[in-house]
């Protein structure tokens, strides 16, 4: 929801960013799940990613937005070593990763979104002028790589112990990990939760064709051995019982991609500065009409964020990482979009040759422009103009624009 308000609606944005500034006044923290006061529910602090976007983006906020003190708050929680902060903080800074043994939970999603918290928070240290904090959430977050075996699989993000070895034996498909180690789903979910180094991880898996690769084996993957899916779906109950989660994932998603809760949103939109845009512009497409219709959600509204990404993405935009000033550009469903900015400025995508079958893009302009990226930036977009897409029903290799 943060990344289409920000865009959409940045005067209700500001004010929702107040309210967790206040509650942070009145509590102390800033809450990781607010519904409301702070139920403490959620893994890795990502409230910290969405007050440091607000940071860099708050030129376009209410003027009453208090940046000071939306740095504090995000500052007390990466650096503040307490029960109330981040859980395992103190392991995470020793080690660059949390390891198994000390009964934090969650090792492997709360090292992975601890990573993109501090590569958010380093851009808005930057956009304050603070150097040196910069420098050291730059550095955390990229610890990913200590959770990266790239001898399992081709490449897979596994929990360990703090002298370096593995989680043995590993179930790739167990729901939440052998015991506990993964949030809300299992390892294969969170293969690629490095949002804010597409490319290093590319790297990390050898050559860029290669995590392409899998991204679309993530997309088409047949059952899991003993799972217990419904073919075509990659499944398995692990030791901690059936899931509101993994019954959507069967019955809604496709492969290993599993739309219905947030741990995979971005997969997708990492295709492009992985090197192959068009299986991401594929899959997007097949994503927002598949999993959004009269009939059902494909699962988690959670405080209309699903909605959101839905949106964002039917306009073939996204916000691939909080603090960046950088929207991913995919593939829009619609042939004309007119929106209204809470500037007054007029946004318009134009995509005329859409269609069902149309779903690669051939070229993108801005204002009549050509795009040497797919990509444009947030400031662009608030000052308002015309996005246009040239549209085809087959990929164009020759169009891979960085």
């Amino acid at each position: 929801m943060r990344r289409l308000n920000s865009l959409l609606h940045t005067k209700q944005w500001g004010y929702q960013m107040e309210g967790w500034l206040n509650a942070f006044k009145e509590g102390g923290w800033l809450p990781s799940w607010s519904a409301p006061g702070d139920r403490g529910a959620m893994t890795g602090n990502m409230q910290d990613a969405s007050i440091a976007d607000a940071i860099v983006k708050r030129k376009w906020l209410p003027s009453s937005f208090n940046a000071s003190l939306a740095w504090e708050s995000v500052a007390k929680d990466a650096f503040t070593i307490d029960p109330r902060g981040r859980k395992g903080l103190q392991l995470y800074e020793k080690h660059g990763f949390i390891p198994l043994g000390h009964s934090v939970g969650d090792e492997v999603s709360a090292t992975l979104n601890y990573n993109l918290a501090d590569w958010s928070m380093s851009l808005a240290a930057s956009e304050l002028g603070l150097t040196e904090e910069a420098a050291k959430l730059r550095n955390r977050s990229t610890s990913w790589r200590m959770l990266f075996d790239a001898s399992f699989k081709g490449g897979m993000m596994r929990p360990r112990y703090a002298n370096g070895s593995w989680l043995a034996p590993f179930d790739e498909f167990a729901w939440e990990g052998n015991s506990g180690e993964f949030t809300e789903a299992a390892p294969w979910q969170y293969r690629f939760y490095v949002p804010h180094e597409p490319q290093a991880l590319a790297q990390m898996y050898g050559e860029q064709k290669e995590l392409c690769a899998y991204l679309v084996e993530t997309m088409t993957g047949e059952a899991a051995p003993g799972g217990g899916a419904a073919p075509g779906q990659l499944y398995h109950n692990g030791n901690w019982g059936l899931h509101h989660e993994q019954v959507e994932m069967v019955e809604n998603c496709f492969g290993q991609y599993e739309h219905n809760n947030q741990p995979v949103w971005h997969q997708l939109w990492m295709a492009a500065p992985a090197g192959c845009p068009e299986v991401g512009q594929r899959f997007l497409r097949q994503a927002t009409t598949q999993f959004y219709g009269p009939e059902y959600y494909s699962g988690d509204e959670d405080n209309g964020s699903m909605a959101a990404w839905y949106l964002l993405s039917a306009l073939g935009l996204y916000q691939l990482v909080p603090g960046s000033l950088e929207y991913s550009i995919g593939s829009p469903m619609y042939r004309h979009v007119r929106l209204t900015l809470d500037s007054g400025n007029l946004l318009e995508v134009k995509a005329p040759a859409n269609s069902a079958e149309r779903v690669y893009v051939a070229g993108v302009a801005w204002n009549g422009e050509a795009l040497p990226a797919l990509s444009i930036s947030y400031d662009k977009l608030m000052r308002g103009g015309t996005l246009s897409f040239d549209m085809t029903s087959e990929p164009d290799l020759a169009f891979r624009p960085a």
